[in-house]
């Protein structure tokens, strides 16, 4: 590596320390080199490619119980942790805010200690894989490597809570909508595959539900769930009982799975290339050749758009998603959140029915108020995340110039960071 990368704030890494982080990556990278080389002049695999560890033992010379344990540790990183809450999320917001206006650099030991001292904290190192997935990482600044996030998480939330925001402005309909996995665990935890739960599960309920500032809307209890019933639910259920015009908010790991309407290749044919013309509404003639309607269709920038959008825009309403590492900012999360509170166990005998029956009876009898009090407390949680991104935006641009030249791995080796970092 030509240029020396540095991720301890304020503290200045040596000389020889970065020396010895980059004698380990030469020596890693060389190790895979040869290796990658020897198979190249050889033609053949040294380790067969089901033996996933072997093979990652053998290009990096690393022991294989190395690997093993390193994978049993990522396994069990990512089973603990659930993502940060929403109100870690805007602690670590302001944290960062007033770090910067006091012309402090953040890090993530900083971030967290701070934060520990107020606010329930996952042990470190799940704090730091969090704060490592919702895109933040060390920048190369004229002040020093400044903790920043991704602007394409901090430029999805914007456009996202300024719609929001603008539609509770002039007190639009807003609708929400979930799927919860109903057993005898009672952690109803968000389904986000709906392609992993198409076999019938007599051991749980997956609970489909849309709510509002006003209350609960309607939902389908089954015990199997699918794309295509899920999009059922959506219009034979869902559309045909919301008021006008209503935004729908949806998670965007839902939105996802929805099959999109198909894109056009340039393997497709001359027809289906001008059906895609005409259907975008781009002039086009019919005597062009494949390639020359092709260019017009990749020039247009127009994106498939999703079946499940499309689908709520033909009965007069909108989808809005959630942004990445978002989904709780809902009053349905806050919903679940009261449930989970509730003793449903000792009251329904441990039976997985009676648990269902209780659940929805429950949700439909909650009085209107304390749907209101959930929205309210969205509603303050959206105008804080707003106000505290525009403020580090603000911070940033007038106390740092980042290097653009300087260029980064997306996704930053383990080893690049210390204990503290």
């Amino acid at each position: 590596m030509n240029t020396k990368r540095k991720f301890r704030g304020n503290e200045c890494i040596t000389n020889i320390k970065e020396k010895q982080i980059e004698a380990k990556v030469k020596s890693i990278i060389s190790t895979v080199l040869e290796r990658c080389k020897k198979e190249h002049d050889s033609s053949t695999l040294q380790v067969p490619l089901d033996e996933y560890v072997q093979r990652a033992s053998y290009y990096t010379a690393f022991p294989k119980n190395y690997i093993c344990a390193l994978e049993d540790e990522e396994r069990n990183l990512l089973v603990k942790t659930e993502g940060l809450s929403i109100k870690q999320i805007i602690g670590n917001l302001e944290c960062i805010s007033k770090f910067l206006y006091n012309r402090t650099l953040p890090t993530y030991s900083l971030i967290y200690k701070t934060l520990k001292n107020s606010i329930d904290m996952p042990e470190f190192n799940i704090y730091k894989r969090e704060m490592y997935l919702m895109g933040y990482h060390y920048k190369k600044t004229n002040n020093g490597p400044l903790l920043v996030e991704d602007p394409k998480f901090s430029f999805e939330r914007f456009h996202y809570l300024s719609r929001i925001k603008k539609l509770r402005s002039k007190d639009a309909n807003i609708c929400y909508i979930d799927v919860r996995i109903i057993n005898e665990k009672q952690a109803f935890e968000r389904l986000t595959n709906l392609k992993d739960s198409s076999d019938e599960n007599n051991d749980q309920f997956i609970f489909l539900h849309s709510i509002s500032k006003n209350g609960y809307i309607n939902g389908l209890c089954t015990n199997n769930i699918c794309e295509e019933n899920f999009t059922k639910w959506i219009i034979d259920i869902l559309l045909p009982n919301l008021n006008p015009a209503t935004t729908i908010v949806v998670d965007k790991t839902l939105f996802e799975i929805i099959s999109p309407c198909k894109s056009i290749s340039r393997y497709d044919s001359k027809y289906e290339m001008i059906e895609w013309l005409r259907s975008n509404s781009i002039p086009y003639y019919y005597e062009m050749e494949k390639p020359e309607l092709y260019d017009l269709i990749s020039n247009s920038k127009i994106k498939p758009k999703c079946k499940l959008e499309q689908i709520i825009k033909a009965f007069g309403h909108n989808m809005l998603c959630l942004p990445l590492k978002l989904n709780k900012l809902t009053p349905i999360d806050l919903l679940w959140g009261h449930i989970i509170k509730l003793n449903i166990r000792k009251e329904n005998e441990n039976s997985l029915l009676s648990i269902k029956q209780y659940i929805v009876n429950y949700i439909k009898d909650l009085s209107p108020t304390m749907f209101d009090t959930f929205t309210k407390t969205v509603e303050q949680w959206e105008n804080e995340i707003y106000q505290y991104d525009r403020s580090i935006e603000k911070l940033i641009d007038q106390q740092y110039k980042f290097d653009t030249t300087y260029i980064e791995d997306e996704y930053m080796p383990q080893y690049f960071y210390g204990e503290e970092d």
